[in-house]
């Protein structure tokens, strides 16, 4: 968690001031690690958009034994045991209370007309159930938003985790790697991780003209291409075929919430191309990319 607000900071105003409160720091939850980054990035992300003026954004995490629990009448379906909650709050705008039972609906939103999508909350919800987890919001006008999320605790112990299985591996390439995504939360994230493992990046949101941009200067130097398939205009395999004019032993990494089959539709894929399924988690991502520039053939699905 702590990782995942420090990646964060890059996305933050200088009005907001963060705090970071682990109560329990050595806790361990069953959880896809992409799927926190993300839930967590959404939620810092709305919370940064409710506050105007200054403010603050608290993320905090505690655990709630059995028998609190039952004093707060909270509970996750199909779980007897302690729960990890995470705790995300602003003192932004708030809601009203007629929205609340509507948040995590798709294509609900309080912001202003072409400020959201409606989107970012039902994802929430779908990757907190996914994981086996609870939310619950609370928010009131002018006073702020509070989003509490549950999870199992996990019986593994810190101690059954050695520090070096926690973290992705290292990479020590020289390589320049291009960067495609629409979506600015996760195009920062991926730049970060990438970054602390060594790698030289270069990102855009735009696979139609900025990405070809970028390889008429730097062609012959970018090693690898990592995009989305689904963006705005030209998907990642069809703005592939037009990099690959430019410098055919390119190499690309997509990114699909869908099976490669489904994927196949949006044109022929290179043979020097893979797949990782979206989510996916933060040190299987890492070692695709190491796998793909050493030149062995490795799907992560």
């Amino acid at each position: 968690m702590g990782r995942i607000c420090s990646m964060l900071t890059t996305l933050i105003r200088e009005n907001i001031k963060v705090k970071w409160k682990p109560n329990c720091p050595k806790t361990i939850v069953n959880i896809d690690p992409s799927s926190l980054v993300q839930i967590i990035t959404i939620l810092y992300v709305n919370a940064r958009d409710a506050i105007s003026d200054t403010g603050n954004i608290t993320i905090e995490t505690d655990i709630l034994n059995t028998s609190q629990c039952s004093e707060q009448a909270v509970s996750v379906p199909g779980s007897n045991c302690d729960l990890v909650r995470i705790s995300v709050s602003d003192t932004g705008c708030g809601m009203p209370k007629s929205a609340l039972p509507h948040i995590f609906e798709p294509f609900f939103t309080t912001k202003a007309i072409g400020e959201g999508t409606g989107l970012g909350l039902s994802t929430v919800y779908g990757l907190v159930n996914q994981n086996g987890g609870f939310i619950k919001c609370q928010s009131k006008i002018g006073k702020g938003t509070t989003f509490r999320i549950l999870f199992p605790l996990s019986p593994i112990t810190d101690k059954t985790l050695e520090p070096s299985t926690m973290i992705s591996p290292d990479i020590t390439h020289d390589d320049l790697v291009l960067v495609v995504e629409d979506e600015p939360q996760i195009l920062s994230i991926i730049k970060t991780i990438l970054e602390k493992q060594g790698l030289n990046v270069l990102t855009t949101e735009n696979a139609e003209k900025r990405a070809q941009d970028f390889f008429k200067n730097h062609g012959d130097k970018i090693t690898l291409v990592i995009s989305d398939i689904m963006m705005t205009g030209m998907s990642g395999i069809e703005m592939s075929h037009e990099l690959m004019k430019i410098n055919p032993k390119t190499k690309f990494i997509f990114m699909t919430g869908y099976s490669t089959d489904a994927a196949s539709q949006y044109g022929l894929i290179s043979e020097n191309s893979n797949f990782i399924a979206k989510p996916f988690g933060i040190q299987n991502f890492s070692w695709l990319v190491t796998s793909m520039l050493d030149n062995e053939a490795v799907n992560v699905h």
